[in-house]
């Protein structure tokens, strides 16, 4: 069962990708980024009762996660209108947008870096937490409750996907805090990358539409979003609809096994 001793190496994780990133700012430094922020801000959920400051270091991790999120948006933009086509103006405005979101970035991380936020907070973890294991099991059952709460009332439009798609990742961030096997964590991970692939033509559509993208562009991106939304609800049919109670029980158990939905 996790201890509060993980909670160092994902600080000291995410502290080398702040480095990192300053460094510089590209696709995958801004993507390993995002990814130790929202994996260390889990940690500190499951830790906020026993933790000093834990609400103000959540937030500065969610300020993070923002302008990592807003670079990013320009990155996938690119990646998908490198398969739609888009000319060539269009593309260097969308650089330049990126290029003033990075620097935004980099100033708030040169920040973090002066202020030497993560040996403040590292000497905030305590240094005995025999409940963590208790608060992340709780915390992981409110998030799988959200998650098909989230289901139960999902429709086509954008909103909805998104709150489901912000369930699916802290319900992935938080089983990754304790022992599951790679069987029950890898279908989570893939619903949440479904919802990713979604939530990524919601924003080029986004992004594009506000450089003054052509109609033709804008129905390709969107033709290729409802792609990708049938595909995520054929796999949520698969793996998760009418399957609540199974997986509910493996939250609970991590050594039961989800019911064969074949």
């Amino acid at each position: 069962m996790a201890r509060s001793v993980q909670a160092v190496p994902l600080l000291e994780q995410w502290g080398a990708e702040v480095r990192r990133s300053i460094q510089h700012a590209g696709c995958d430094e801004i993507h390993d980024l995002r990814v130790a922020s929202r994996r260390l801000a889990q940690m500190i959920a499951a830790l906020k009762q026993a933790m000093r400051g834990a609400g103000k270091i959540r937030r500065r991790l969610k300020e993070t996660i923002r302008l990592a999120g807003a670079v990013r948006d320009y990155d996938i933009t690119a990646k998908l209108l490198g398969k739609s086509g888009a000319p060539a103006r269009l593309n260097s405005r969308l650089r330049a947008r990126r290029a003033a979101a990075a620097d935004e970035l980099v100033a708030a991380l040169r920040l973090i870096e002066e202020r030497n936020l993560a040996k403040k907070w590292r000497a905030k973890i305590p240094a005995e937490t025999g409940s963590l294991a208790v608060a992340a099991g709780q915390l992981l059952q409110r998030a799988a409750k959200r998650l098909f709460a989230r289901a139960a009332r999902m429709g086509d439009g954008p909103r909805e996907l998104h709150k489901m798609r912000i369930a699916a990742k802290k319900l992935r961030y938080t089983m990754e805090l304790l022992p599951f096997s790679p069987q029950h964590l890898e279908p989570i991970k893939q619903l949440q990358s479904k919802l990713g692939d979604i939530n990524d033509y919601e924003s080029a559509r986004r992004l594009v539409a506000k450089e003054g993208a052509s109609r033709k562009l804008l129905d390709r991106l969107k033709g290729a979003q409802e792609k990708k939304t049938q595909k995520f609800r054929r796999f949520w049919k698969h793996e998760f609809e009418g399957n609540e109670d199974g997986w509910m029980a493996i939250l609970t158990h991590p050594s039961e096994t989800v019911k064969s939905r074949n």
